[in-house]
């Protein structure tokens, strides 16, 4: 809990096949400490599934399944409201630290992304729900510029109505994320 600063995670259940080389996560939520909003992050179920022959040849790598994920941030000039977590150490430092392998394959289904903030006069969220997103090969420390790029699919409904579709190749774990995609977006309605 030290190493996630002013945030804090709970973990409701993990089952381990070590024959396998599973691992299965239950009800995982990181919040901020003492804030009265809801969590930062939080996914209802994650199967993570280690390669043997990777861990022959030294490496650790493996495949991950994300279910019911939800991230929420909150940006507010009162710092006690303010949940982007980015308040005292880069984003993907706290990634490493809970993930410290590469990914071959990631799957989120039934995701969510929320950004709002209180103060402003109209407080609608800008929502992404139903969020499909798949990568292959996410890297921690890629060896070089082009094996930190990881191709990546992703679908989603912008405001509950609008379809966002979006496939190219991302390095999402540095600190200033590179993207190089095509997106498309239908039916968007403004209000």
């Amino acid at each position: 809990q030290e190493k996630l600063g002013t945030y804090e995670g709970h973990l409701d259940d993990l089952d381990i096949s070590l024959w396998r080389g599973a691992y299965q996560l239950e009800g995982l939520e990181i919040k901020k400490r003492n804030s009265k909003q809801l969590p930062l992050f939080m996914f209802k179920e994650t199967d993570l599934s280690l390669s043997w022959r990777e861990l022959f040849h030294k490496q650790i790598a493996a495949d991950v399944s994300v279910d019911s994920a939800a991230l929420r941030l909150v940006d507010s000039a009162d710092e006690k409201e303010k949940q982007l977590g980015t308040e005292e150490k880069q984003w993907t430092d706290v990634f490493k630290v809970l993930v410290p392998i590469r990914i071959q394959n990631f799957k989120l289904r039934n995701g969510l992304v929320e950004f709002s903030n209180p103060g402003l006069k109209d407080r609608e969220p800008v929502r992404l729900a139903d969020i499909t997103f798949s990568a292959e090969n996410l890297r921690t420390r890629p060896k070089n510029e082009e094996e930190a790029l990881s191709p990546f699919k992703l679908a989603a409904l912008l405001q509950d109505h609008a379809k966002l579709s979006a496939e190219g190749r991302i390095d999402i774990l540095r600190k200033k994320p590179r993207l190089d995609a095509d997106f498309s977006l239908r039916n968007f309605r403004i209000n």
